[in-house]
């Protein structure tokens, strides 16, 4: 193997994974296709990840600092881009793990489809002992390797089956692209890998998809951002959506539309100062491309919060039985 051209570059930002990084850097050393480099991106740590990290002695291990932690990770994979020298870009988190065959896998992906510029594959989704794979992978494992369009992507997270995960992520390294995919200058502190994809996948129009399950995600780690940050509305404004939307065709642009709207509405469920933020959704909902869903959320949102769960299930329940 040429170190200065592996085919996969892994980037791993670490700040405060004292307990959980070596299983995620063991987990790559693992892997049967054994081609690639591993960037650890110390985010500013100030426990003793660092020295976990030390303890590997593998020549594929690359080592940058951050003077100052960037919320959500994301300056961190930013700067592992940055430094990549793979043909391909994969993510991992620090407390998740890969399956010993997920980068062949990958590998065996990008030789079926040489036009594809951004890959995924199924994870496990682990909380305690309830573990679970992830509801895209349930739904189409059965399909085997397959592209995604852009409409496809679109319509499968409106219905919660979303194909990606930061730890199932493989961008082909076109630095024209990839630089700065992550918003790191934005405030965000959640949300932003959501963000990252759907830009990924309004650029290239298309993704890959493996049907195996490489990743184990942990959810059940404590102070996990996912938990404790809000997600940011700038994500979803609609100066994101002018240049998202820039060379889409119109089924695209509203397919894109409604995305947002419901990502929107789920910032605003989970938010606990609902009055502020009801008056902030309003103000970025897509009332042009997506009229009435618009309306039915700037309804919604005006009511009582626990009526609002109620009229929710209610209507999940019988698009379920319909």
């Amino acid at each position: 193997m040429n170190l200065n051209s592996p085919f996969f570059s892994v980037v791993i930002p670490v700040y405060n994974k004292e307990k959980y990084v070596s299983r995620s850097i063991q987990s790559v050393i693992n892997q049967t296709f054994d081609n690639f480099e591993i960037i650890i991106v110390n985010d500013a740590s100030n426990d003793n990840s660092m020295d976990v990290v030390r303890s590997f002695d593998d020549p594929r291990i690359r080592v940058f600092n951050r003077d100052t932690p960037g919320p959500g990770g994301y300056a961190a994979r930013n700067l592992g881009i940055t430094h990549s020298r793979g043909i391909w870009i994969a993510f991992l988190d620090a407390d998740d793990k890969w399956d010993p065959d997920h980068l062949e896998s990958m590998y065996k992906l990008s030789c079926m489809f040489p036009d594809a510029r951004f890959m995924a594959a199924g994870s496990r989704v682990i909380n305690g002992h309830n573990i679970q794979p992830n509801a895209y992978w349930a739904c189409n494992e059965h399909k085997g390797p397959h592209l995604i369009s852009l409409s496809e992507y679109l319509s499968s997270c409106l219905d919660n089956k979303r194909p990606v995960r930061t730890g199932t992520a493989c961008i082909k390294n076109d630095k024209t692209v990839v630089t700065r995919l992550f918003p790191d200058n934005m405030n965000v502190k959640r949300g932003g890998d959501l963000y990252a994809w759907l830009k990924l996948m309004c650029h290239y129009k298309q993704m890959a998809w493996s049907n195996h399950l490489g990743e184990n995600y942990y959810k059940d780690i404590p102070g996990q951002v996912v938990k404790v940050a809000p997600t940011s509305i700038s994500l979803m404004g609609h100066d994101v959506y002018n240049e998202f939307s820039r060379d889409l065709k119109r089924k695209e642009k509203i397919l894109l539309a409604k995305y947002l709207n419901y990502w929107l509405f789920k910032v605003w469920k989970r938010s606990p100062t609902r009055y502020f933020s009801s008056l902030m959704i309003i103000k970025n909902l897509y009332w042009k491309r997506d009229p009435l869903f618009s309306l039915f959320v700037s309804i919604l949102i005006v009511m009582p919060r626990k009526l609002v769960f109620s009229v929710w299930r209610a209507i999940k329940y019988w698009e379920f039985k319909v």
